[in-house]
């Protein structure tokens, strides 16, 4: 989008200067979500998992640090490899607020990338709505999917989401560098 301003002076009896013309100005923006409220949790296990630093507050019981968390810190050089004991690998996104939401952006940097996956959203947290499935190339270091109504429509649909849930079903393990929502 581009945008044109003018600007019109008025002194303190009502008259008005010519317009002056300040140029365009483009306005950009790839429609990804700030992610500094978001948490994350995963029943996956990483080397990078760390029980915290001991310190004068807390020095018996430091809580335990998730590598995890890589996956929102806008860092897209680190990858995150967790490992899941049983069961398909699964993050869940709790966004801490309800956001519309049309689409999720995956990056792996290093290592291979998802390859089946399941997106599912919910306001409550309870209640799941499947809004994409399908296969991520592992050629490909950034990829971005759009969600789908039920009836998967040739539409882009927008969704009321405080939680985003990424399953990849038979696989117990997972690489993300990043993951952002649009």
């Amino acid at each position: 989008r581009v945008m044109t301003y003018e600007v019109i002076a008025v002194d303190k009896f009502g008259y008005r200067s010519n317009a002056a013309v300040l140029g365009d100005v483009k306005i950009s923006h790839n429609g990804v979500h700030d992610k500094s409220m978001w948490t994350v949790t995963t029943n996956l296990y990483s080397e990078r998992d760390g029980s915290g630093e001991a310190d004068k507050d807390d020095p018996c019981a430091p809580e335990k640090v998730s590598a995890i968390y890589e996956i929102i810190d806008n860092n897209y050089g680190n990858t995150y490899q967790g490992v899941t004991q049983s069961g398909e690998a699964t993050v869940l996104i709790s966004l801490n607020q309800v956001l519309p939401v049309c689409g999720l952006e995956y990056t792996v940097d290093s290592g291979e990338a998802i390859g089946s996956y399941r997106i599912e959203v919910s306001v409550d947290g309870s209640t799941w709505t499947e809004v994409k499935t399908g296969s991520f190339d592992s050629k490909k270091k950034k990829q971005t999917v759009y969600f789908e109504n039920e009836k998967k429509d040739p539409w882009i649909c927008t969704y009321d989401a405080a939680y985003v849930r990424l399953k990849a079903p038979g696989q117990t393990r997972m690489n993300i560098s990043e993951i952002d929502l649009l």
